[in-house]
């Protein structure tokens, strides 16, 4: 029942979207559907005029809301970035809550440390090729921390959503500002990140579903090793005359017989 709620209000979403990008198409670039996005990116500018006092501190001067939300989008990638090398490191990877506390605050450095205008030139491009990279490289480096690297549920579904909340900022701050295919990066953008809240347990259980594989054919890799090994010892031993040829004869079967029964499971 909460999954086919969820499902409908990601449909209504999508639907407002696509509607809103067909009457941005239009000469005239108006619409009921526009008008709203459009009244939502007054609303997004109103509160972040009001929280500038409060958000200034953290990632420092706010012009205006695209600023930021690119300012969040970079610290976004930041934080993914940073927490990725980190956990490869054994002396940090045993303590996920430093790994964590050391993104946020080597993201909340990098954000502050580029100004406006250098952030405004690198996440809000006007071309299309520029605004599909600075869309889709986030979300490449955010599925991997989502998806392989965060193994409960909660925390993926509230990260992806929090995702999408960023885009809708992007697109409804810069509907005016973007024109012809750049106008569905961020509306792709929501619908795939919406795409992977919806579908968390199924992406999960392919992503087990492959590890389970690559498991598999490992141990049977070692497996077959093993038995190879065992038949180089058997002939070691016929040489050096501790077996007969009759019982080096039966165990070679055995042993022939297994690696046999290994390919015909893998294939």
């Amino acid at each position: 029942m909460k999954k086919g709620v969820l499902v409908s209000l990601i449909l209504i979403i999508v639907s407002i979207f696509l509607i809103s990008f067909i009457s941005a198409q239009s000469p005239t670039n108006a619409g009921p559907t526009n008008n709203i996005v459009r009244g939502l990116g007054n609303v997004i500018d109103s509160l972040v005029k009001i929280g500038t006092p409060i958000i200034s501190p953290l990632i420092g001067e706010v012009p205006e809301s695209q600023i930021f939300f690119a300012k969040l989008l970079f610290f976004v990638i930041i934080v993914s970035v940073v927490w990725i090398t980190l956990d490869r490191m054994e002396f940090f990877n045993t303590y996920t809550f430093v790994v964590w506390f050391l993104s946020i605050v080597i993201g909340i450095l990098g954000v502050r440390f580029f100004d406006a205008e250098t952030i405004q030139a690198i996440m809000l491009p006007y071309n299309v090729l520029g605004v599909a990279i600075a869309a889709g490289l986030p979300f490449v480096i955010y599925f991997v921390i989502m998806e392989f690297m965060i193994h409960t549920p909660t925390p993926r579904k509230i990260g992806w959503i929090f995702f999408a909340v960023i885009f809708i900022g992007l697109y409804a701050t810069r509907i005016d500002e973007l024109q012809g295919m750049a106008l569905w990066i961020y509306p792709a953008t929501i619908i795939a990140s919406l795409a992977m809240l919806v579908f968390d347990g199924t992406i999960q259980k392919i992503l087990r579903n492959a590890k389970r594989e690559r498991q598999d054919f490992s141990g049977k890799q070692k497996y077959e090793n093993e038995l190879l090994i065992q038949l180089d010892n058997l002939d070691k031993l016929l040489v050096a005359g501790r077996i007969d040829a009759g019982v080096h004869n039966i165990q070679k079967k055995q042993i022939e017989r297994r690696i046999a029964k290994l390919y015909k499971a893998s294939i």
